[in-house]
């Protein structure tokens, strides 16, 4: 997960919905973000782990050590190295890696986590799709429109508020990211029993 309160946030709420509380491994780290390389690198030591996701945010780019980390773990032919290096990252997990191999990715989009958030809580993003050149504007454009919803309540209240599992469930069909971010919690359950 990148850094933000908004990801621990939302991702805490999904779990109180999706997650077996009598299942103690479920493990976040880092607990504290980073970049999206970092996180993935550091995601790539737990490859062990009956499961590994990253969750990320669309508006930086990964390196190509990260990428060609990630090549090996999912077992892209040199055939389609050059294709893949390219691909845009909101791209790769849907492309590239639709049996789910560790690490899944779950990115965030259009921008960001606030996209992810807005759209789960029924709110369309101010912006349909990320364009680097306007990205500082975007991401305030986004923030400051998630803060037009909260406004100063506390966003796990909030969410208990106006958002219930019947609603994420119905969301999910409509949203990629919030679907595979709430299977990762539920095939982590699925994977200890």
């Amino acid at each position: 997960m990148e850094g933000e309160k908004s990801e621990k946030n939302l991702l805490e709420y999904l779990k109180e919905h999706y997650l077996d509380p009598t299942l103690t491994s479920f493990m976040e780290n880092p607990k504290h973000g980073g970049t999206p390389n970092s996180l993935i690198l550091s995601a790539l030591k737990y490859i062990d782990r009956d499961l590994v996701f990253v969750w990320l945010d669309e508006d930086k780019d990964l390196d190509e050590e990260t990428l060609r980390a990630i090549a090996k773990c999912w077992n892209i032919s040199p055939q389609l190295m050059d294709s893949f290096l390219l691909c845009a990252l909101r791209d790769l997990q849907s492309t590239y890696n639709i049996q789910r191999r560790k690490p899944v990715l779950i990115v965030s989009q259009p921008v960001c986590v606030e996209s992810l958030i807005l759209k789960t809580l029924g709110y369309a993003p101010p912006c349909s799709r990320y364009e680097a050149d306007k990205r500082d504007e975007q991401i305030k454009q986004l923030k400051s429109a998630l803060g037009g919803v909260f406004k100063k309540n506390d966003h796990r209240e909030f969410y208990r508020r106006v958002l219930n599992k019947q609603l994420l469930e119905e969301r999910r069909k409509s949203i990629p990211e919030l679907d595979l971010l709430i299977s990762m919690i539920t095939a982590h359950q699925t994977a200890k029993n």
